[in-house]
């Protein structure tokens, strides 16, 4: 941890100080100051939706002027809120609503508008607390091309701490459904529906899934007042490594947390917990937090892009305070910058940095390492998809003499002096530049039939495996590997029961980088299914990773345990920046 005691016990007094001269006021916290208030939300993106405005073509965002896919131009969509535990009611709460997404160049604007129709806070009995309102008035047009975004206008009524509430959006999008989606999954409760009649003057059906991984328009940020004096709220910038993409709806927990920062720094230990507001977005990287127009001129690529920090700076420059509604930036960049080389990857570090606090003077900036990126060999005599240190191999930025190790290094020294904590996050899975091989072993204790329907039945394992693990099924022979990120043949645990008649039976599902795009529950096909059937007797094996670059949410757990203990840190640190005129 790059922060003493020493440094944290003089942060505590000059936050006493800070009280004690009336800058910041105890127990009612900066009750003036909007500051983020849940930690379920993320930047809008730009994936998955209709052909006529973003697309995503091999990974590649950019804007596409074909016609619409999706012909539905009225949306419902119902989100769970549960606000911050700050055990002060939170006054004047707002969410943000932004006709910009996040892509692979940076931030874009959409091309076609939106009208947000209603919008209203309901608690979990479906009786109506409040109905928005922008601007006075009661629905809301988002224009394109402008980066255009509004916060509803502050709540009358105030809402309890750490409590649920549902937002219900109705909104039209009349060029055909092209617009930035929200991308986190849906939580028990949520649902959705699309339609070519205007559906806010009905009752929309509340107990509809559209698609099961987000894929339409709704809030991005939710805000509000009373946050205690002193209290650590985060902002989050990164890749795949620590946006929603990695981590299934079965491991989000109660709180609507996903990804191993958000749960590392929301968790009950080690301090209160710390809200985050995930800006992370697959595919990135750190030239996208500083850089604007960067996606001028690139292949298939139309149209403006800006920063995120200038887009960032602008959202929350629109509420008129000092300084923004976080007092810690957490960083997980790393993974898509390693090629660049060391050194580069110095110069566009100590970029993003300065852009960071330049925007926000002052403000505390944590680092965390990055995971390894590892191969293993394809034949059936070492295709042991990274259930062993011995097969796994690493190109030359990505071994223990490339870029990535450096970056490591440089990381855990505190980044020129440019980092304020920095967090070995990657420490638990890794042994050396591999993917640190996991002891657990067990056998099938009754046959498994090829085409298991792995949506109702279970396995027999002879060992307890551990929940959200990646087991993989007769290591080094023919009857496991993987077809590109999308394994067939490895399968992540998702529960465990003792058998009465012995050992454990195993809930599975096909292992991925990313595991819940579809929902488990609710589709069919193949991939649902055993590709290979198994005797009784053989053997099983666990690995951290469905892909060598991604953590499965058994390492994310491991990784997050260690950005809890950072979280005192954090928090000195964060106090410390509230303390600052």
């Amino acid at each position: 941890m790059a922060v003493s005691r020493a440094r944290q016990s003089a942060n505590r007094r000059s936050l006493a100080g800070a009280i004690g001269a009336g800058i910041i006021a105890p127990g009612g916290g900066r009750a003036g100051r909007y500051m983020i208030a849940s930690s379920r939300h993320v930047m809008a993106g730009d994936w998955g939706t209709g052909s006529n405005g973003f697309t995503t073509n091999n990974d590649v965002a950019k804007w596409d002027g074909g016609t619409a896919t999706v012909s539905s131009k009225y949306q419902y969509r119902r989100v769970k809120v549960r606000t911050s535990p700050w055990g002060v009611p939170l006054t004047e709460a707002r969410h943000l609503f932004d006709n910009s997404a996040m892509s692979i160049y940076g931030v874009r604007p959409s091309k076609f508008a939106i009208t947000i129709q209603r919008a209203e806070y309901r608690d979990m009995s479906d009786n109506l607390v409040e109905v928005c309102k922008f601007n006075g008035a009661g629905s809301y047009t988002l224009q394109p091309l402008i980066y255009d975004f509004i916060w509803h206008d502050p709540l009358a009524g105030a809402l309890l701490p750490d409590t649920d509430y549902w937002l219900d959006l109705y909104d039209n999008s009349p060029d055909g459904s092209a617009f930035p989606v929200m991308l986190t999954r849906y939580l028990a409760g949520e649902c959705s529906t699309t339609g070519n009649s205007d559906l806010s003057l009905t009752t929309p059906n509340k107990t509809q899934v559209f698609t099961p991984i987000g894929g339409m328009f709704g809030p991005s940020c939710f805000l509000a007042k009373g946050c205690p004096a002193g209290r650590a709220v985060a902002l989050l910038i990164g890749t795949s490594i620590a946006d929603y993409t990695t981590d299934g709806v079965p491991f989000i927990n109660d709180r609507g947390v996903s990804g191993f920062i958000q749960k590392g720094l929301n968790a009950n230990s080690q301090g209160a917990r710390i809200d985050v507001f995930s800006a992370a977005r697959f595919s990135t990287n750190m030239s996208t937090v500083y850089q604007d127009n960067l996606g001028d001129g690139q292949s298939g690529v139309n149209g403006p892009t800006r920063s995120l920090v200038t887009h960032l700076k602008a959202i929350f420059g629109a509420l008129g305070q000092s300084k923004p509604p976080f007092n810690v930036v957490v960083s997980e960049h790393g993974r898509n910058d390693v090629n660049r080389g060391f050194a580069a990857m110095k110069i566009v570090a100590t970029a993003m940095y300065n852009a960071i606090r330049q925007a926000w003077p002052g403000i505390p900036i944590a680092q965390t390492t990055t995971p390894p990126s590892t191969n293993f060999g394809g034949a059936p005599s070492n295709n042991t998809a990274w259930t062993t240190e011995a097969d796994q191999t690493a190109d030359a930025n990505n071994g223990t003499t490339g870029s990535w190790a450096d970056w490591t290094a440089w990381v855990l020294a505190g980044g020129d002096g440019l980092i304020n904590v920095s967090i070995d996050s990657a420490a638990p899975i890794r042994n050396g530049s591999k993917w640190k091989e996991q002891s657990f072993s067990a056998t099938f204790l009754d046959a498994a039939a090829q085409s298991l329907d792995l949506r109702t039945a279970t396995v027999r394992l002879s060992a307890q495996a551990p929940v959200g693990a990646t087991l993989v099924f007769e290591p080094g022979t023919a009857n496991t590997g993987s077809s590109g990120l999308d394994f067939q043949r490895s399968y992540n645990v998702l529960t465990t029961a003792a058998n009465a008649n012995g050992g454990f039976d195993t809930t599975l599902r096909p292992a991925s980088r990313s595991p819940s795009f579809a929902d488990f529950t609710k589709s069919g096909g193949p991939s649902y299914q055993l590709q290979y059937g198994h005797a009784a007797g053989a053997t099983v094996k666990l690995s951290l990773t469905n892909d060598g670059i991604h953590p499965n949410e058994m390492a994310q757990g491991l990784m997050a345990a260690q950005v809890t203990a950072a979280k005192p840190a954090i928090a000195s640190l964060a106090a410390a920046y509230e303390a600052a005129a």
